[in-house]
C-alpha cells in the first residue's frame, strides 16, 4: 500500500547501537527490514553505532535538522560467556 499520489511521506529515525568493534560489525539487518518494509510511505533515515561512532550525537543532529514522524533504536539482550557458561553446567 503506497501514499496517495501527492501526499506528503512520513519520516522515520532508525537507529541500532553500537553493540561490537567496526572490525565485526555486521550489517544492522533489524532495521534495514523495517526501513524495506515502510518504504512505501516512509522515507527513512538509518544509523548504524557499529560503524558510526558518535551515533548518538548523529541522531540529535538529525532530530534536529528534520522533523520524524517515529524514531525507533533497537534493542540486543545476551548473557555475557561467563554468566552462560555457568547456566550450561
Amino acid at each position: 500500500m503506497s501514499a496517495p499520489q501527492g501526499a506528503a511521506r512520513g519520516r522515520v529515525l532508525l537507529i541500532n547501537p553500537r553493540i561490537t568493534s567496526r572490525r565485526h560489525a555486521r550489517f544492522p539487518l533489524s532495521i534495514m527490514s523495517l526501513a524495506a518494509a515502510l518504504e512505501s510511505r516512509y522515507d527513512a533515515t538509518l544509523i548504524d553505532g557499529n560503524l558510526d561512532h558518535d551515533a548518538a550525537r548523529s541522531a540529535c543532529d538529525a532530530m534536529k535538522k528534520e522533523r520524524f514522524d517515529a524514531v525507533g533504536v533497537t534493542v540486543t539482550t545476551f548473557r555475557p560467556p561467563s554468566t552462560c557458561s555457568n547456566a550450561c553446567d
